[in-house]
């Protein structure tokens, strides 16, 4: 691309800056757009009416509740198919609603284009709704940019989804100020130097080096040489499930998953050890901490999976300096090498390029006899504690169990989202995941009320899928404006609402780190039943063991949007291990809860 010279093309002659935009999300395949309209933003809203386009809207336009739910639901999308969305916000608080899923987008990896209206360029200073955007939302997107000519248009749209997809994808804004809007292409004088591109110039987006190959053959010497090495697998990837088979077939190495990676690697298969992490499965957590080489595939080194750094992997550290083993980390952003964890052999490349790499290299096969072995005892040792109560009362453990079962059969068609809490942590336990892009939760910026947007973007990607959102009450008490999205689509996601009044994540913290002391976490809920049902939405409740079964059969059969509200006991996610610990010292029992009693 020629970043000095405007695009000539005449073929947006005529049109409004609104209606370029328009079209070059068209041509840059946008299938769903979501949003609110407001003053600012009119003209380009305006675009997507159906008296504009002789058949069927090419993108399909959805109005949320508010912006902020229509940023989920954006990431949702772009989570279960990797292809972007596009969220319309009007100035103001339209923008400022939609920095958290940005940040959440930013973090996660997930492409989103967000496209804010903004005063008109010559509007006196602090006029009505206007704010600063680009300064608002410059930390929490891998690009921002405030359109400053109609001309412009149709590069600044093809940059952003370069951008948002291109490395490790993410969130882009573009500002665009009411004039611009309404004002007309003119191609006569396009071919004309422009003043505000010196940011692409500068911009570091660059084609991945070439892989070393004697970096590569130091990398299969390493795993050759190792006696008890581990796959450390993360969203980065998400793509890759079949090219890291073949690379398992290969070297007989146990994998362990971040949680954006369940499923990338089959969880009924033999070397899979399910997810790591402070609430992760006891046995990779163990099996880490003690293997002699870890190989880092997609994956970062982030506090939720290490535990504290200076105690994370210290077989594989001394390896590292005897030179039989240590770490090997595979990430497409250059500035991850030796950010937290000092490695072996940091490759700079795509996972999908590497494994296929290093897959036609001399790699052995090893039996690891007593490395499995180990794996073995340790899952045997240390399941995952489900508590069942002699009353009948539900665990969120059981409910999460027997939904686990309930899916056999119909598993490669299910799609799960989740909110923040425990209710996701014990999802992400006690689920076989199967399948890349089956769990979508917020991963890295942990933000409560995601689950029905996200699930809402989900089934809009994927209509032949059966949508499952597990929403614990206080996550699911942020957003469920987004009912209401529901039943404007009638569109048939099912809802499972964990109802333990409390945020019994953080309650738990209080227990063990403030005395007890409970504040913000405990609360009384409204009726959830009645609350769909202000919406028309068929709805299901469950309150003991004995009905559990038939009220999942029931909810999973439906064929129309439907909630289910499951009330269970307050218990806790465990293992955890809290901050400061090493990764395997954890806590696994707790005597103060029934059915959590230590041996």
């Amino acid at each position: 691309m020629d970043t000095s010279i405007i695009e000539n093309s005449e073929k947006y002659n005529g049109k409004t800056g609104a209606q370029i935009v328009y079209q070059k999300l068209v041509e840059c395949g946008v299938t769903l757009a979501c949003g609110i309209s407001g003053g600012n933003i009119l003209d380009l809203i305006d675009t997507f009416h159906s008296d504009h386009h002789q058949s069927s809207p090419p993108i399909n336009f959805i109005t949320n509740s508010n912006e902020a739910n229509g940023g989920f639901v954006c990431e949702g999308y772009a989570k279960a198919c990797g292809k972007p969305a596009v969220c319309v916000v009007t100035s103001g608080p339209g923008l400022t609603n939609l920095i958290t899923p940005l940040q959440d987008a930013y973090c996660d990896g997930v492409p989103f284009i967000a496209i804010s209206g903004q005063s008109r360029t010559n509007a006196q200073p602090e006029a009505f709704q206007c704010v600063d955007a680009i300064a608002l939302t410059k930390p929490c997107t891998k690009w921002n940019h405030k359109i400053g000519s109609v001309r412009e248009i149709p590069m600044i749209l093809d940059y952003a989804f370069h951008i948002a997809q291109t490395g490790r994808p993410g969130p882009v804004h573009i500002d665009f100020p009411k004039n611009f809007q309404s004002e007309v292409y003119s191609s006569n004088d396009c071919n004309v130097k422009h003043n505000n591109f010196e940011d692409f110039a500068n911009d570091n987006i660059t084609a991945l080096p070439l892989l070393d190959h004697g970096q590569l053959n130091n990398i299969v010497k390493l795993i050759n040489m190792s006696e008890c090495p581990i796959v450390c697998v993360g969203q980065g990837a998400i793509e890759c499930q079949h090219e890291l088979v073949d690379f398992i077939t290969k070297t007989n190495i146990p994998v362990t998953t971040t949680v954006h990676a369940m499923g990338v690697f089959d969880e009924r298969h033999p070397l899979a050890l399910k997810m790591l992490g402070m609430h992760g499965h006891p046995t990779p957590n163990i099996m880490i901490q003690k293997a002699d080489l870890i190989l880092a595939i997609g994956s970062r080194f982030d506090d939720r999976i290490t535990g504290a750094h200076d105690m994370f992997a210290p077989v594989a550290k001394a390896a590292q300096r005897f030179g039989n083993g240590g770490l090997v980390h595979v990430d497409i952003r250059p500035g991850e090498k030796n950010k937290i964890v000092k490695v072996n052999e940091f490759v700079n490349s795509d996972c999908k390029t590497f494994l296929r790499a290093i897959n036609r290299m001399g790699l052995k096969f090893k039996g690891r006899e007593k490395w499995l072995k180990l794996k073995f005892a340790l899952e045997k040792a240390y399941p995952i504690i489900v508590p069942s109560y002699s009353n009948g009362r539900l665990s969120t453990q059981k409910l999460i169990v027997e939904l686990d079962k309930q899916i056999d059969g119909i598993r490669e068609k299910c799609l799960f989202s989740t909110g923040v809490g425990c209710h996701q942590m014990i999802t992400a336990q006690l689920i076989r995941w199967t399948a890349p892009r089956s769990i979508l939760t917020s991963g890295s910026l942990g933000t409560m009320g995601v689950a029905v947007g996200y699930a809402i973007g989900a089934k809009i990607a994927h209509p032949d899928k059966i949508v499952i959102a597990i929403d614990g009450d206080g996550s699911f008490n942020m957003t469920n404006t987004e009912l209401k999205t529901i039943m404007d689509l009638q569109l048939p996601v099912k809802i499972i609402v964990v109802n333990n009044s409390s945020e019994m994540m953080v309650v738990y913290w209080q227990k063990l780190l403030y005395n007890r002391r409970t504040i913000s976490t405990e609360f009384a809920n409204c009726d959830y039943n009645k609350l769909a049902e202000a919406y028309g939405i068929h709805n299901l409740y469950c309150d003991n063991e004995r009905d559990l079964a038939g009220q999942l059969r029931e909810l999973i059969q439906y064929k129309g949007p439907v909630l289910l509200n499951v009330v269970v006991e307050k218990t806790p996610c465990l293992p955890l291990v809290l901050p400061g610990k090493a990764l395997d010292d954890m806590i696994l029992y707790d005597n103060d809860f029934p059915g959590f009693e230590g041996n």
